[in-house]
Formats: structure tokens, C-alpha cells, sequence
């Protein structure tokens, strides 16, 4: 370990070109903050996956007091669950604020959040906040799981890495630093349940490693105390959780995938189709519409980061060492789903990386090496921003046209879509439709399908549309996502089931099949299309 005076010239920015009051050492972060939120201002529309349905559900929740065709399908499901940090705080931002602004809003926030948090734990634990971290994050938030839109998920995060900056600053006064921990760790709950298990096995990790630096692992008394004040913060989550209904979720995803696995090909097959899916999400853990920029940028930026740590340039903090291998397993073991969540393996790779960037510090600012270091990161922060910008500048002419061709759907009818995937789709990308069908609610009034899990999301559906739902469940024949004729499928079972009026196609190139004899098209532009069902 280094002092704390030598700490401070090694991450702060003015000490990489001669006088420390040169420059000063907020100005990177802030640069690289506002380059974060560019590409949200390049498209009228953010191509990700799930986050529209998020948006949407806000936009119900703050209006279907007022709107008798929002009250006839869908109803408000208030309950304690882990998952409400944003419905509570956005709920009311959509009841003043146009709906595609305050999903910019919204996601700007979340960024900015995630980026001071880890941050702000970097500079507690090397004293000064750093160029290094900053341009590191710069490259990175813009990863898979944002494409995926887990905006709670991302939210919780970034308050788990303030909530552990704030702990290391306030850890010699421990009393107190246990309160104002506890009240922040019941934030991360409500935002996240599984980003509060992440806060709790951060902290633990963290802590080990205090310990370890100062050789007291071996002093009972001092482990014991440690594990109260970490197990106080748990407490009052813990017996919340026991009350919600996330709690008593069974079956789910989680045993899905394991009998999908059990089901699917030999042991041997099985192992490495896993093995190249986990490799998969950490490769993509920063994610552009760019695969190969991805793939290039991952291993320069890991190969910097092991080079600098092999020659001594760069340094990981010891209190995180234990986190790193700790998540650096979790990377390999954790199951694909949790209490009913989804692609929970998939989340870990970011929360490694977001770790080891809060824990790296440059050993030696004024070094030929350190500006190569900078040098690099810098560049590819500004490559993948870049990157960012020009392919999601190009949804702007798709969303014109997915308005044109949405405008024959009328107000209050009842609509479905077939996202088509096709076979050499990467999750919905190429391009990204996603969001388009829960955008056509608060945009145009037609009543849509959106999440609405009870042990999830305070939302239910009623009336003609969660019936239209279910019979479409019913009516559909279990397929794989990605085979041939699945796409096809879908569409089939919307008109077999008949009581959604319209369906809404993106790739309609994709399909291999006519379409049913009571479904015909009313409107068409491209790869898009809207169907009626007769």
C-alpha cells in the first residue's frame, strides 16, 4: 500500500504534466460526464431493449387515474417490492414531462449516477478523484446491461458504490458510518433486491480486505465486531424481502433454465455452450452496435490494464481484492436467474469491471508510461462514444418511420408485436424494435402489453387487454427464439387467439411464411408493418 500524501499526486490528474495547480483535478471528470450523455442527444428514441416497457408503465401509473381507456386495462398494484426505485421517482416526472424526453432524463440521471458512484469510492479510497477513473468509465457505462434497459438494476448500482465510498469515509466512526449505511442500504433495496445482495458481498469483500491489510484476520474480537456492524445493514432489507412476493417466487427462470440445460444436447455440449455464453457477456460487458469494436476495445483495455499491473505503472487498491476474485468467480458460477429475475450471470461482469476501475490508481503520474496510459484510455472512451453516437443517430429515421406506419392504428385498440429475430440477430439488434410497441401507449393511446409481473413491477392487467394476453399464451406453441418458423409462429397465434385487433412487425423480411388467411396489411414501410386481424 502507498500513503495517503502519495495517493494523492498518483490519481490526480494535474500531477500527469508537471504543476499540480495546472489543472484542475474536476475538469476530466467533468469532460468526460457531459460526453457521457451525447448519444442521447443524437436520436429521438434510445434503442434499448426493455426500457420503453419501463417508461410506459410510468406513464400508466401517473395517468390511469384520469383516463377511463387506461383504467379499462390496466390497473395500479402498489406493493412492497425491491423493485420500485424508479416507479416511485419517475412515476411523477411522466405525469408533467412528454414521455421520450423524460426517457432521456431518466437515463441521463442513471449514467451520472452510476459514474460519481464509483467515482466518489475511488476517491475515497485513494483520497482524490482521478483522470484514470473517469476516462475508464467513459468507455464502460455504456454497457450490456444498459442496452438491455435494467434502469432499476443501474440505479441501484450506482447507489451501491456511493453507499460504499460513503462507508470508507465514514468507517472510523463506525457507529455512525452503520446508520447513514443502513438508511442508504434500504434505498439500494427498494431500487434493486439483487443490487442490495451485491452491496452486501461488496461490502463483506471490501472489509476482508481491510482486514487483511492490517493483519487482524487473525483477531476474533475485531472480525466479530466487523460482522455486526455489516449485519446490521441487512437487517431491516432482510425482513422486508421476507414480506414481499418476490420472496415466494418458485419455478421461474431459474428452473426453467436448468431443465432447458437438462433437456438440451450431451454434458459436453451443455458446458460449452455455457462456457462461450459466459465468455460472451464479459467480452460485451461495454456494449456499442459495433461487435468487432467491442471485441477490440475489450481485449486493448484489458491488455493495458494486466501491462500496467505486471510493470508496476498501475496499482489495484488491496481493499478491493478480495471484491475482484470474489466477482471474478461470481462471473463463472452465478445461476442465469434469481427469484424471477432474468439474466442476473449477465449483470456480474459490469459489476466487476465497475469494481476494479473504482480500485485502479496510477503508481507514477509523471511517467513516460502513465501519459501512454491515459493516452490509450482516453482514446478508446472517445472511439466508443463516438461509436455510440453514429449508431444510435441512425434510429432517427427509423423512429419517422415506424409513426408513418403506426398512424392507421386507432386510439384504444388493442395491439401486439412480433419483434422479429430472425437467426443472425445479436438480442434484438440490427436494428432494435424493442421499444416501439409500448412506446405506441403514451405516444398514440393504443393499448399495448407491458410488464406486469406480481412479484415485480406495481402493475396489473385488466379487462379486454389482459385477456387478449393470456389467450395469446395460450395459443402459442413453444418454440425456440432464433429457430426457423418462430417468428411465423407468433403471428399465428396472435390471429389464432383473435383478440388483438392490430399487430405491429419489425423485420417483416425475416418471416419464411405467408401470413394466416384472417391477417392482412394495412400498412408497410420498410421493414416494418402493421397487420389486422379480420
Amino acid at each position: 500500500m502507498i500513503d495517503g500524501g502519495e495517493v494523492d499526486r498518483a490519481t490526480g490528474w494535474a500531477g500527469v504534466g508537471g504543476d499540480d495547480r495546472a489543472t484542475p483535478c474536476w475538469l476530466v471528470p467533468l469532460l468526460c460526464a457531459l460526453a457521457l450523455l451525447l448519444p442521447l442527444l443524437v436520436t429521438p428514441i434510445l434503442p434499448l431493449i426493455d426500457y420503453y416497457n419501463h417508461i410506459a408503465r410510468y406513464f400508466v401509473l401517473s395517468h390511469v387515474d384520469g383516463d377511463p381507456a387506461l383504467a379499462a386495462n390496466y390497473v395500479k398494484a402498489w406493493a412492497l417490492l425491491p423493485n420500485l426505485g424508479l416507479d416511485v421517482l419517475a412515476t411523477p416526472l411522466l405525469a408533467v414531462v412528454p414521455p421520450l424526453l423524460a426517457a432521456k432524463l431518466i437515463l441521463g440521471a442513471i449514467l451520472l449516477i452510476e459514474f460519481t458512484g464509483v467515482l466518489f469510492l475511488a476517491s475515497a479510497l485513494n483520497r482524490r478523484p482521478g483522470a484514470l477513473t473517469s476516462l475508464l468509465l467513459l468507455g464502460l457505462l455504456y454497457s450490456f446491461i444498459l442496452n438491455w434497459g435494467f434502469s432499476n438494476f443501474l440505479l441501484g448500482l450506482g447507489l451501491v458504490f456511493w453507499t460504499l465510498g460513503l462507508w470508507v469515509r465514514l468507517r472510523s466512526r463506525p457507529l455512525l458510518a452503520t446508520l447513514v449505511c443502513s438508511v442508504a442500504a434500504l434505498g439500494i433495496f427498494f431500487c434493486h433486491g439483487f443490487a442490495f445482495a451485491l452491496y452486501g458481498m461488496l461490502l463483506g469483500a471490501m472489509e476482508l480486505g481491510r482486514l487483511l491489510e492490517r493483519r487482524s484476520l487473525t483477531d476474533p474480537v475485531l472480525v466479530v465486531k466487523t460482522g455486526a456492524l455489516l449485519a446490521i445493514q441487512a437487517v431491516l432489507p432482510a425482513l422486508l424481502f421476507l414480506q414481499t412476493s418476490t420472496s415466494r417466487v418458485s419455478g421461474g427462470a431459474t428452473a426453467g433454465g436448468i431443465e432447458k440445460h437438462l433437456k438440451n444436447g450431451s454434458l459436453d455440449e451443455r458446458l460449452i455452450s455455457e462456457f462461450w455464453y459466459r465468455l460472451e457477456t464479459i467480452v460485451r460487458v461495454a456494449e456499442s452496435p459495433y461487435p468487432i469494436l467491442d471485441i477490440l476495445t475489450f481485449c486493448l483495455v484489458v491488455g493495458l490494464v494486466a501491462w500496467a499491473l505486471w510493470r508496476g505503472h498501475m496499482r489495484l487498491h488491496i481493499w478491493l481484492v478480495p471484491a475482484v476474485l470474489l466477482f471474478g468467480l461470481l462471473c463463472v458460477v452465478t445461476p442465469p436467474s434469481l427469484f424471477g429475475v432474468g439474466y442476473v450471470s449477465d449483470r456480474i461482469p459490469l459489476v466487476l469491471a465497475l469494481v476494479v476501475v473504482a480500485g485502479l490508481s496510477i503508481t507514477r503520474p509523471r511517467s513516460r508510461e502513465a501519459r501512454l496510459i491515459l493516452a490509450v484510455v482516453a482514446l478508446v472512451g472517445v472511439v466508443r462514444i463516438g461509436a455510440m453516437m453514429t449508431g444510435w443517430a441512425g434510429y432517427t429515421g427509423q423512429f419517422t418511420r415506424f409513426q408513418a406506419v403506426t398512424a392507421v392504428v386507432p386510439r384504444g385498440a388493442l395491439l401486439a408485436d412480433v419483434p422479429i429475430y430472425g437467426t443472425k440477430r445479436r438480442d434484438n439488434y440490427l436494428p432494435r424494435c424493442s421499444m416501439y410497441r409500448p412506446l405506441l401507449l403514451p405516444l398514440r393511446g393504443v393499448m399495448v402489453p407491458l410488464f406486469a409481473f406480481e412479484s415485480q413491477q406495481p402493475l396489473r392487467l385488466t379487462g379486454k387487454l389482459a385477456e387478449a394476453q393470456v389467450a395469446r399464451v395460450e395459443a402459442t406453441i413453444p418454440h425456440a427464439k432464433g429457430e426457423r418458423g418462430y417468428d411465423d409462429d407468433q403471428v399465428a397465434a396472435i390471429a389464432r387467439a383473435g383478440l388483438f385487433r392490430y399487430i405491429f412487425i419489425c423485420g417483416r423480411d425475416q418471416l419464411t411464411r405467408p401470413l394466416p388467411a384472417n391477417v392482412r396489411v394495412v400498412s408497410e414501410s420498410g421493414n416494418m408493418a402493421v397487420l389486422r386481424i379480420n
